[in-house]
């Protein structure tokens, strides 16, 4: 995993590059002292968080500050069995919240800018390339006018789209996190980290606030806080479609379908149509919050 984390890393540009092993490292460190040595833990995000104070060319970095507040929030849940899994998702909210507030932060505009210049100057040079090669100048013009629009296209969505990124990719990373920090567990003799399946997802009620929150910010704040807003309300329905596939999974699984069947079955329906396979898993994860599907469910004899 390491190798994988520093491969990836080596094809970024910073300051992102940094983040493919600061987010994990600083998960799992922090992870591991609040499990052992309770609040001190929280030395690794403040740590942080004063790299962001003095280095104000890494503005950035605060994502490693908020994987590590994520970090120690389960380390301090996991004696006793650890958080569920739902209760891990909602520990995610440093995430979510420094996605909602990155679009506010100096700089921001600075470095949407230079994403969308790449993406033009890749652009030009898969044109350059098409006319070197030959092709049909009707299929360049073609060509041209399908770039034209996707820029303009990706020049307004842009700045409410890569929050979203942002918050999903770095809680990947922070699942990654918690893997190093079980196998670290695991060398140092201390007992194993609490495991949490798929299938018993299910987000506490107070997960509803940032989706609230982020349809009031829609409805009633400045024009300026549209991409926060949708930040709020893209990361809390990604918690409810993982809730609504730990429904579908655990009615299968409940039925004696075997996992791996299911797995398969869910990715091809994702593969296949995934508009409309996370629109449906969203709203049953949603309507879940009242329903609690999962409770009718019948029991195992054992």
């Amino acid at each position: 995993m390491v190798l994988l984390l520093a491969l990836a890393s080596a094809a970024f540009a910073p300051p992102w590059a940094a983040l493919w092993l600061g987010v994990p490292v600083a998960t799992a460190a922090s992870l591991l002292l609040a499990w052992r040595f309770g609040p001190w833990a929280f030395a690794v995000p403040l740590a942080a968080a004063s790299w962001v104070v003095v280095d104000s060319a890494a503005p950035w970095s605060g994502w490693v500050m908020a994987a590590g507040f994520t970090g120690a929030w389960m380390g301090l849940r996991e004696e006793g069995g650890g958080p569920s899994s739902g209760e891990r998702g909602l520990m995610l909210a440093p995430l979510l919240l420094l996605a909602a507030v990155a679009p506010l932060l100096p700089g921001w505009t600075g470095a949407v800018e230079a994403l969308v210049g790449f993406v033009r100057e890749a652009d030009k040079q898969s044109l350059a390339i098409m006319r070197d090669s030959g092709w049909p100048a009707e299929q360049v013009r073609s060509f041209e006018t399908i770039v034209r629009d996707g820029e303009a296209a990706m020049t307004r969505t842009m700045p409410h789209v890569l929050p979203v990124l942002l918050f999903l990719w770095t809680s990947v990373l922070v699942s990654a996190g918690r893997s190093l920090a079980a196998r670290t567990a695991t060398l140092l003799g201390w007992p194993p980290l609490g495991a949490a399946p798929l299938c018993d997802w299910r987000l506490p009620d107070v997960a509803l606030a940032p989706l609230l929150a982020g349809l009031a910010l829609w409805l009633f704040a400045p024009a300026r806080f549209s991409p926060c807003a949708t930040a709020l309300v893209a990361g809390s329905l990604a918690g409810f479609c993982v809730q609504g596939v730990a429904v579908v999974e655990s009615a299968l699984l409940s039925r004696g379908v075997p996992l791996a069947l299911i797995v398969l079955t869910l990715l091809f329906m994702f593969v296949a149509a995934w508009p409309a396979f996370v629109t449906t898993a969203t709203l049953l994860g949603l309507s879940d919050v009242w329903r609690d599907y999962r409770r009718l469910e019948p029991a195992a004899a054992e």
